[in-house]
């Protein structure tokens, strides 16, 4: 199995509760910062509950999104990490509560 085969099933959910997230701007913000990271992708961002809802590949991804939401000011709070679990699991998750659609490569 090559290193890319890997990495698409062994994709991992976060759902991270963030300090100070008020309006759409600081959506934006987020959305901007956290694109960079490789091997992350942003399901959702909910204003009114302070929720970040992403998929990562690697822990260490996860680490630079937690640094990265650090340092602009919107630090996680609280999380819940879904680990272990296959691209094809989450797929069904995430179409019902996203629109992301099944079989559309996020990487």
């Amino acid at each position: 199995m090559t290193y890319i085969e890997e990495l698409k099933t062994r994709i991992m959910k976060a759902m991270a509760n963030l300090q100070d997230l008020k309006c759409d701007e600081d959506k934006k913000v987020i959305l901007r910062n956290l694109s960079r990271i490789m091997d992350l992708r942003i399901i959702d961002i909910d204003i009114e509950n302070n929720m970040l809802h992403f998929l990562y590949a690697r822990p260490i991804t996860f680490q630079k999104a937690k640094k990265e939401l650090l340092r602009i000011g919107f630090p996680i709070q609280s999380c819940k990490l879904n680990k272990g679990r296959t691209k094809g699991r989450y797929e069904k998750d995430i179409i019902q509560s996203s629109g992301v659609q099944a079989g559309a490569p996020w990487w």
